[in-house]
Formats: C-alpha cells, sequence, structure tokens
C-alpha cells in the first residue's frame, strides 16, 4: 500500500531510519549551547492510552507490506485521531485543512492556508506548526522554521503553566517538539537536539535512539553507548542502534572493528541503503575498494528509500580515484537521477557534495573553468552537516581544498595558455592576477580552519569519514597539501598519524607523501627511494590517479639526479594516467623538438618550446611536427623507447592565431587522460573517437547538471531564532 499521507512524526521517524547514520567521523571543537531556551517540560506526564505521536518502532521496509501496512495504519490513526477527536476537535475548517495540507505535502496550499491563519492570528498553535513545516520541507529555510516552531511551542508551554494536566496541550507540546527536533538536527545544533529529546522523555516516553547520534557528534562517547543499550537488542531500532555502534568505532579510528560492524548490519538488514552506504565507507577505510564498489551499488538497488544523500556520488569519487572516469560520469549522471526522486528538503544535504564531485571529474577531463565553477557552487552554498557525523569545519576543509586544487590547476592552465601567445596578455594577466588573488585567500580561510588533530586526519589516508572520500577529499589531494601546510608541519603531522595505524597498507600512502615532501626540499635520492618503494606497494588499479601523482614526483627526483631514462618512464606512467598531476606539482616535462617540411611546422615547434610545462632537452620526449596527407598538420610526441604517447592532426589553416591555436590544441590533447581500449572506441590515428566521446560525456553531464542560476530575493532569516 502505497504511503499517501504523513504524520508530523513521519519526519522524525525519518531521520531516526535517514541520513543521520551515515558513516562520517567528526571532529568536534565546541557547540555554543543554548540550553537555557528550553525549560523543563511545563506538562505532567501522560497517562496510559495517551497517542503514539512518535513512533516508538522504526519503520518496517515496505518489501514486508503486511508489516508495512500496519505500520501506517497505526500512523494514520494517530493522524486522524488528531484531526478529529484532540489537537484539532474544535478547530475551524481552514485550519482542519491546513494541517491535512502540510501532511500531505501539499505545501503551496499550506502556505497560502497558513499565512491567512496567521493574518488572523498570529499566535495560532496550528499556524505556527505548519509554517514551519512548509519552511522546512519545501522552501529548505530551517532558521525560518526554527523561528516558527518555538513561537509555537511558547504558545503550548503557556497552556502547560495553566494546566499541567491539560491533554490538548500535553498532545502540541510532544508534535511540536518533534518537529523542532527534527529541525535542530538538520541544523546541526546537537545540544538543542538533546534537550529537545530529554523535554519529549520528562512528558512523553524513552526516546534514546533521538539522543545517540548526537551525543556522538559531540564526542561524548560513554554517555552515547549509555543510552544505545536502553534500546538495543529490544526489537525496536536495533538497525539504528548497531549503525550508532559502527559510527562510534569509527570516530574513534578503529578501523576493522568498524568493518566487521558495518558487514554485520548489512547482513542483518541487506536492503537498507543507509547500512550499504557505510560499508561502502567503512570499506574505504580499509582500503577494500572492490567491496566498497559493490556496496554502493548494493545501497543504490536497495529497496527502503530512507537516505538524504545518494550512493552514487561516493561512487563517482572512488571511480575517480581508479581512473575509471567515464565510469565516474556514468555515476554522477545517476545521482542526479538518484537525487531527483529525493524529499527536496533533504537536496541540500548532498548538494554541494555532488558539485565537488561533478568538479572532480571535470578536472580529470581537463576541463578546468566548467570544474571551477561547480567548486564554487560547492563553497559558496556548503551543504548541511546535521544529517551526517561529519562536522561544518570538516566541510570548510573539505570544500577549501578541492577548491584550491582546482583554482592551482586553472592557474597553471593560464600560465601556459599566456606563454604560448593563445590569449590575449592584457585580459590573462588581469584574469591571472585574479586566480592568484583567489588561491590566496582559499588558502588563508583553508588554514585557519586547521588545527593539529585535524591536520593529522588530513594526512591519514583513506579516513572513512570527516575529511575523506564522503567529503569528496580523494586520495591523491593529500599532494596538495605540499603547498598549503609548512613542510615541517606535514612531517609532524605525517608522524602523529603513523603512530595510531596497524594496517600494512597504510604504509606506502605516507611514504608517497613524504616523497613529495623530500622533493619540495630538494632530496632527491630520498624523495626517489620513497616514491620507488610506495609504487611497489600501493594498489595499482584502485589508486590509477594517486600513483600518477608519486610516478611524476619520481620522476623529477631521477631527473635531478641525471636519471633520464628512469624520469621519462616514471613521467610516462603520469603521462598516461593523470598528466594533471603535472601542473598541480609544478612539474616541467623535457622534450626534444623536431619539424619536417615546412615553415608553418618549424612556427608550431617554436611556439610549443615557449611554453612553460615544457622545456627542451636533448634528453626529453621528442615531439616531431609535420605535414601529413592534404593540407594537414600532425604532431606526435613519444616516450624514450619509441612508443608514441599522443599524437594531434589539424587541418592546416591560414588565419591569424592558428599556430598559438594549434599548440594550445596540443595542451589540451596532453592533459586528457589516456582512456583504455575498454572504454572508448580509438578508431583513428588521431584518436578523435575518444576526444569526440569526451566531449559528447562533459556536455551531457552539464546538461543534466546545470541550472540557470537567478540571484537570491529570498529575505534574511530573523537574527534570533530563539
Amino acid at each position: 500500500m502505497n504511503r499517501t499521507k504523513k504524520t508530523p512524526s513521519t519526519f522524525a521517524t525519518r531521520l531516526i531510519t535517514d541520513g543521520w547514520l551515515l558513516l562520517v567521523a567528526c571532529f568536534v571543537v565546541g557547540c555554543d549551547s543554548e540550553i537555557d531556551i528550553y525549560p523543563p517540560a511545563p506538562f505532567e506526564h501522560v497517562g496510559e492510552g495517551f497517542p503514539e505521536i512518535i513512533p516508538l518502532t522504526s519503520e518496517p521496509l515496505v518489501d514486508d507490506q503486511p508489516a508495512f501496512d500496519e505500520y501506517w495504519e497505526r500512523r494514520t490513526a494517530v493522524f486522524e485521531k488528531a484531526t478529529n477527536e484532540t489537537i484539532l476537535a474544535g478547530a475551524s475548517q481552514i485550519e482542519k485543512d491546513l494541517f491535512d495540507a502540510a501532511h500531505d505535502e501539499n505545501f503551496a496550499l499550506a502556505r497560502k492556508l497558513a499565512d491567512q491563519v496567521l493574518q488572523e492570528n498570529p499566535d495560532s498553535l496550528v499556524g505556527l506548526y505548519a509554517m514551519a513545516h512548509v519552511e522546512a520541507y519545501a522552501e529548505n529555510d530551517f532558521a525560518y522554521a526554527l523561528h516558527s516552531i518555538r513561537r509555537a511551542r511558547a504558545q503550548a508551554e503557556a497552556i502547560g503553566r495553566r494546566n499541567p494536566r491539560d491533554p490538548i496541550g500535553q498532545e502540541w507540546y510532544i508534535w511540536i517538539l518533534a518537529t523542532e527536533w527534527h529541525i535542530l538536527f538538520s541544523l546541526d545544533r546537537s545540544e538543542e537536539v538533546i534537550a529537545a529529546a530529554e523535554r519529549i522523555e520528562q512528558i512523553y516516553a524513552p526516546v534514546p535512539w533521538m539522543k545517540d547520534f548526537a551525543l556522538i557528534k559531540l564526542e561524548r562517547f560513554d554517555k552515547a553507548r549509555a543510552e544505545i543499550a536502553k534500546y538495543r537488542g529490544m526489537g525496536t531500532f536495533d538497525l539504528e542502534a548497531d549503525n550508532s555502534v559502527m559510527v562510534i568505532e569509527d570516530k574513534l579510528k578503529r578501523r576493522e572493528s568498524s568493518l566487521e560492524a558495518a558487514r554485520a548490519m548489512c547482513q542483518r538488514f541487506p536492503e537498507r541503503r543507509v547500512l550499504q552506504y557505510n560499508l561502502g565507507l567503512a570499506a574505504i577505510s580499509n582500503a577494500s575498494f572492490a567491496e566498497a564498489e559493490q556496496a554502493f551499488l548494493a545501497a543504490a538497488a536497495a529497496t527502503d528509500d530512507s537516505a538524504s544523500t545518494t550512493p552514487y556520488v561516493p561512487l563517482a569519487a572512488l571511480l575517480v580515484q581508479q581512473g575509471r572516469f567515464p565510469e565516474a560520469l556514468d555515476a554522477l549522471k545517476q545521482a542526479q537521477i538518484d537525487r531527483g526522486q529525493r524529499e527536496p528538503y533533504t537536496l541540500h544535504n548532498d548538494e554541494a557534495n555532488t558539485n565537488l564531485a561533478i568538479a572532480s571529474v571535470l578536472l580529470a577531463y581537463n576541463e578546468a573553468d566548467l570544474a571551477l565553477r561547480f567548486a564554487r557552487r560547492a563553497t559558496g552554498s556548503p551543504d548541511r552537516a546535521g544529517s551526517t557525523s561529519i562536522n561544518e569545519r570538516e566541510l570548510r576543509i573539505s570544500d577549501g581544498l578541492v577548491l584550491w586544487t582546482i583554482q592551482k590547476y586553472a592557474r597553471e592552465e593560464l600560465q601556459e595558455q599566456l606563454s604560448i601567445g593563445a590569449v590575449p596578455s592584457g585580459a590573462a594577466l588581469a584574469q591571472l592576477a585574479g586566480l592568484q588573488t583567489a588561491l590566496w585567500q582559499t588558502k588563508q580561510k583553508f588554514t585557519s580552519e586547521l588545527i593539529h588533530s585535524l591536520t593529522v586526519d588530513l594526512v591519514r589516508p583513506h579516513r572513512a569519514g570527516g575529511i575523506g572520500i564522503e567529503s569528496q577529499i580523494l586520495s591523491w589531494h593529500q599532494f596538495m597539501l605540499l603547498d598549503l601546510i609548512p613542510l615541517g608541519v606535514l612531517e609532524v603531522a605525517l608522524s602523529a598519524a603513523g603512530k595510531g595505524e596497524k594496517p600494512d597498507w597504510v604504509a606506502p600512502y605516507q611514504q608517497a607523501i613524504r616523497s613529495g615532501i623530500r622533493m619540495r626540499k630538494h632530496d632527491d635520492a630520498e624523495a626517489l627511494r620513497l616514491a620507488t618503494a610506495a609504487l611497489e606497494k600501493l594498489p595499482p588499479r584502485a589508486e590509477k590517479v594517486f600513483r600518477g601523482f608519486v610516478a611524476a614526483i619520481a620522476g623529477q627526483a631521477a631527473w635531478r639526479l641525471d636519471q633520464p631514462d628512469e624520469a621519462i618512464g616514471y613521467w610516462s606512467t603520469a603521462m598516461r594516467d593523470f598528466p594533471q598531476a603535472f601542473r598541480l606539482l609544478d612539474i616541467q616535462i623535457p622534450i626534444r623538438l623536431s619539424h619536417q617540411g615546412s615553415d608553418l611546422a618549424q612556427k608550431v615547434a617554436e611556439t610549443l618550446a615557449s611554453s612553460s610545462r615544457f622545456f627542451e632537452d636533448p634528453r626529453g620526449c621528442e615531439i616531431i611536427v609535420r605535414p601529413f596527407q592534404d593540407q594537414q598538420l600532425l604532431i606526435e610526441m613519444f616516450r624514450n623507447d619509441r612508443s608514441r604517447h599522443l599524437e594531434l592532426v589539424v587541418p592546416i589553416g591560414s588565419e591569424e592565431g592558428f599556430v598559438e591555436t594549434t599548440v594550445e590544441l596540443f595542451h589540451q590533447r596532453f592533459f586528457q587522460p589516456l582512456v583504455e581500449l575498454t572504454q572508448a572506441d580509438l578508431g583513428s590515428l588521431d584518436g578523435s573517437p575518444v576526444a569526440a566521446r569526451m566531449r559528447r560525456e562533459v556536455d551531457q553531464l552539464l546538461s543534466d547538471f546545470i541550472e540557470a542560476e537567478q540571484p537570491s530575493n529570498d529575505p534574511e532569516p530573523p537574527s534570533d531564532a530563539n
């Protein structure tokens, strides 16, 4: 039976079974406490036979049709009793219609009726209550919603002060607190979440499942375990209890036990999306990448709808790490479909995260300008942290790191264009200055958020939550810390991170980052030793992009040590798997140029030599520029073993700027990762089907995701939401 009506407690239920249990680690530095706004409940405890306003059991899966139907029959009965017998029995028809519209999620009608009711009576309980639902779940404005629901609670508390046994006042108080709890949860106000739950317990029933996650976010683990013990194994919210235990294990950095708990839960509740999602994150935390991929796919196929994020977004991040860029694009397209099926108010839980995932894929396709657009959108409107165990500071750090990475990449690309004359110098210099200013500002914001423990977490490989793949920090983003954090501080953080790590697979990741530090300090022999050791043990397929960075570092160290053949060998790996690493690590590539047959070929070769990304050296990669067939120009780039790395064929033109445009096309082709035969049709010499498919896929991605950006005319929220 399809669910057509939802009671106010639906929203509290959804949060209990929802994204609130997502496995994301959290470091909390402190919360402002406003517990004084929660005076003791003015009502006496309710008696026997009181309506079950807040469900005392979790919602069954729709697959269990009898249990599902029975659950919703009970919920509907509570709703109908409220409308016909209790809180709305003496209400006007417009108030009943308003209450009904709000819980049927007919928010356009609810907004219209709420305005009418509140215009007549600004203190109307049902008007304020319904308006809070409209503001939260339709307009996505939780600050206004909190303001409205607290005004409603003030009215209910006034009833309690007049008569602590008033059953209508008792019921309104519980309906209101259930909604307020949800709003606070979405706003990530953990102290107040606990206070609201405690007031519910004072007059209604024990609700420990409404407190344990907030306690976890505040890192009060002993108290959280005590709350979990009150309901774990009781058959009411077992899934939530077990998942909270798993989150605690993760926050305590116990990788293996967290994964074991996740596996056990998925065996017990295989159709729960949130558990499969968390299993994927726990598997990544243990470098079990194939298991993580299967878990995310299982989450996507799960039959329940109790998720406030989409598993396709971390799946896309995992695929990018593995260099599976076309599949990552497909995952993001599925994410857009998946998000479209969710409750509108949940979209802000992962909108920024989705934009960051799009930005990472666009960066992989060498689309810096578009990637920068999505990264800016993400940082300009960060996700809510309430439905996960991540906190707002970690979100800001994650968003800043991704944005800075793309800003740097865009700056390096622009410098190359300027060096070859592909862009007007005046405009390019102004744009370059703007990018440099933006980089400085992003770095200042990023470093201002860091504290020692978070710096340590940043260098931990595959931390499941917090600053990790859940917030779109991929393994290779750690190399960006070489520019963002003083190298001495980075070494201290690496040492601290290594002390608490037991798995053998962690060591090569730390060796890789240390090799980057040594490279920056020009300790090339040690840099090469560390990079080589890391490459021997890093997983070849699961960490394709990360290995590309390590190979670029190894190549740079080998070149400085006068080992050109070894250097070109390492660099060939980076050029094949993730050439973007050269821009992000500030590495120039040696080339030896030759041209044949025409003055035009000579001009192209000379312009290539002026690029800031390359420098001429007789031991470098060979590039040949020559005429090809009828009125075409061919540019070929070879590795030292004479294997062809890439080739570009362009029709010869006589227009002004042809040489610069051709060299710019060569740069574009160079920074597009080569696609494996199984991923694209390599049907022609110049690889144009690959480039065409990349372009088509990016165009499709943009058509799916880019929406018209309208200036916001929304009013500012109340300054005091009390």
